[in-house]
């Protein structure tokens, strides 16, 4: 069973595992903005398919719930060479022309308006 805390940030709830996170309430009083793992959001889908060398390609993969407007970074590994990835409201897309074969392995990490994320 997981035990979820609940904290506002912004006058927004944002709810998350304990295990995952811990926000003090230090970091509160010193208004330090931490991200907290949401479990109002989640990103569905997968990128992992077979890529040709130099051939254009364009996956999207959706991010459920949240509050728009997210950003993402790069949070483990790295995109593969000639790929980027593009965020509108309700999707995020990996698109580019690979220019080295290999196997590539990332997680992206997408921030909500609450300061609140989801990892895939």
């Amino acid at each position: 069973m997981k035990h979820l805390r609940f904290h506002s940030l912004g006058g927004f709830l944002c709810a998350f595992a304990a295990v995952m996170f811990m926000l003090s309430p230090l970091a509160l009083a010193e208004e330090h903005v931490q991200a907290v793992l949401a479990e109002d959001m989640s990103i569905t889908g997968n990128f992992a398919q077979a890529y040709t060398v130099s051939n254009w390609y364009s996956s999207a993969i959706t991010i459920n719930g949240g509050v728009r407007d997210f950003t993402y970074n790069i949070t483990e590994g790295e995109l593969p060479p000639g790929f980027f990835v593009r965020l509108d409201s309700s999707y995020i897309y990996l698109e580019g022309k690979p220019n080295q074969a290999g196997t590539y392995t990332f997680t992206i990490r997408i921030t909500d308006r609450r300061n609140c994320y989801a990892e895939r």
